[in-house]
């Protein structure tokens, strides 16, 4: 994507940087663990009831999807073998990272 327009040539500035995959997810698993746990955990906000009181408090992005999911089977009264299929949707669905988190947090429950 260009950042800004040069101003004498009148040609838009690019920004053009490889990041590594690794990199990519090294990133979101600290995001995940540092600013949206906390955040989920607050429990002086509305989406204290995000994350299962079941289970542990999560570190990474598969407990977090895992905690997750047990908090709306709990809500709805079902178990895990009620899930006949999980639909991922978003931009960050396609990430390799939120995939295999997934795929791990099912596991787990």
């Amino acid at each position: 994507p260009y950042l800004t327009m040069d101003l004498e040539t009148r040609q838009p500035k690019h920004l053009e940087v490889g990041v590594s995959r690794n990199v990519v997810d090294a990133e979101v698993e600290s995001w995940v663990r540092d600013k949206l746990v906390p955040y989920l955990q607050d429990s002086d906000d509305d989406h204290s009831t995000t994350l299962s009181p079941a289970l542990p408090p999560p570190t990474n992005l598969s407990t977090l999807l895992s905690s997750a999911i047990m908090s709306s089977l709990e809500r709805t009264s079902l178990t895990p073998h009620a899930l006949r299929a999980v639909l991922l949707v978003g931009g960050g669905a396609r990430a390799p990272l939120v995939r295999a988190a997934a795929k791990e947090s099912l596991a787990y429950l």
